[in-house]
């Protein structure tokens, strides 16, 4: 990830997509393997989002979101992952949703 933040302020997006699909590639091929990966989910949420697949980094932050519910950081992480996405909306409002059932707390 540092070497694509360093690529993208150079203005080398090329680049710099080319190592997000490699990432994305071995972050899948990791999950295939241990499915419950969290870490794998939250950085393959950050790749989606990047690359506009807001729906594939929603499914994957809500997955590391249920496989971790007690880490403060999964929800964070998915926030800023799909807001990145562009659909702050939907999640605060399943964030909200989850809040009112019970199954996140702060």
């Amino acid at each position: 990830m540092p070497y694509t933040n360093a690529l993208e302020r150079l203005g080398r997006f090329d680049e710099v997509q080319k190592y997000r699909h490699l990432e994305m590639n071995i972050l899948e091929r990791q999950l295939e393997t241990v499915p419950e990966d969290v870490r794998a989910r939250v950085l393959l949420a950050a790749d989606y989002a990047n690359l506009g697949r807001a729906e594939d980094a929603i499914r994957q932050a809500e997955m590391a979101s249920a496989l971790r519910p007690n880490d403060s950081s999964v929800p964070l992480q998915r926030g800023v992952y799909v807001r990145s996405a562009g659909k702050e909306n939907r999640i605060d409002c399943r964030l909200a949703s989850r809040k009112r059932s019970g199954l996140f707390k702060q």
